[in-house]
């Protein structure tokens, strides 16, 4: 049998869904309660983590579970379930930038061979659904055995698996909706190379590359939370040298190597124009930050939904009010080793 461009989407459709299952049934289940507060004569726990409920609340968590699967269906089969958008943008006028790239960076314009044999292609939808799978394993793990499958990922997989769904979901909706509002033509059909062509009903959703938005959203994400744990936990103690360059350095460079790659094919294969691609790299990597830094703190660790979490020493009298401040975090647990405070923000 051989495989084609549908049957890979409906591959991804299945990927996306198998593997955010159980994210989105753990989800679900009622949070445990709240252990009771600590003692100031008894030792510290160090194993208490961030419940969901206190990143999401329940209205957040039904809209996601909403609108992820319904951004998942509109990427994949958007193309064939509306019809060709009428051309609102343009193509690249003939000597400028877009243009140069689009007419001289191609394959074989008879065969329309793809870049790197088409791997790229199909690499942006495995890109994207990456973090599906390394999140979805590592809650499916954690669930059933109460343990963390990767030492830098600390004790928070749901609410990196909920996050990067909701990632997911924003940058898809967003990017269908710039294709079917704008309907720019494809260099194939601007630059008449229909070797290179697919059916119509993709003839004119150009601007912006859904595979860059999506694979640069799926890297950013993954490059961070990857790199957060690895900096604040398992290197910790490293020197500072090998702390940059396997916990910064080292993640960054293999997942936005991945999604340049993705990128770069879709201008090969004449796809995208650079400005498709470049709009649309932009894009992922923004909504991915933004859902990132509203998600968790500088450390990786999850932050309160309603409220400002202080962490304070216990004092058994009263000292001055910078002592009382004065924040005592564990990075590798990601947890505060003394009691925790929060205030509620109107």
């Amino acid at each position: 049998m051989n495989f084609t461009r549908p049957h890979f989407s409906a591959l991804f459709a299945a990927l996306l869904f198998v593997f955010s299952a159980p994210a989105l049934t753990l989800a679900q289940q009622p949070a445990s309660e709240p252990a009771p507060a600590v003692e100031a004569s008894q030792p510290p726990s160090t194993t208490a983590t961030v419940p969901l409920s206190q990143n999401y609340s329940p209205v957040a968590l039904g809209t996601l579970g909403v609108l992820f699967p319904t951004s998942a269906v509109l990427t994949v089969f958007g193309g064939r379930l509306f019809a060709a958008p009428v051309p609102a943008m343009g193509t690249p006028t003939p000597g400028s930038l877009d243009y140069r790239v689009a007419e001289t960076f191609h394959g074989n314009l008879e065969t329309g061979a793809p870049f790197l044999g088409g791997i790229p292609d199909y690499g942006g939808y495995a890109l994207s659904a990456l973090p599906m799978l390394y999140y979805g394993l590592g809650a499916t793990w954690s669930g059933l055995t109460g343990k963390s499958l990767y030492p830098w990922q600390g004790p928070y997989h749901l609410h990196s698996t909920m996050a990067y769904l909701e990632s997911f979901t924003w940058t898809a909706l967003l990017t269908t909706a710039a294709k079917f509002f704008v309907g720019r033509a494809r260099p194939y059909v601007a630059l008449e190379r229909r070797a290179y062509g697919w059916h119509g009903g993709e003839d004119y959703l150009s601007f912006f590359s859904g595979h860059s938005s999506l694979s640069f959203a799926a890297a950013t994400f993954l490059a961070r939370d990857i790199s957060d744990g690895l900096y604040h936990r398992v290197l910790a103690d490293a020197e500072p040298t090998e702390r940059f360059l396997l916990g910064r350095a080292l993640p960054y460079t293999l997942l936005y190597g991945a999604a340049t790659t993705v990128a770069v094919s879709r201008l090969y294969d004449q796809k995208h124009f650079l400005s498709d691609v470049v709009v649309g790299a932009a894009v992922g990597t923004l909504i991915s930050t933004l859902v990132y830094n509203t998600r968790f703190d500088a450390r990786g660790v999850p932050r309160t939904r309603r409220g400002l979490a202080l962490d304070v020493a216990p004092s058994p009298s009263p000292a001055p009010a910078h002592h009382q401040a004065r924040s005592t975090i564990d990075d590798r647990a990601g947890v505060s080793t003394h009691k925790r405070l929060d205030l509620a923000i109107p």
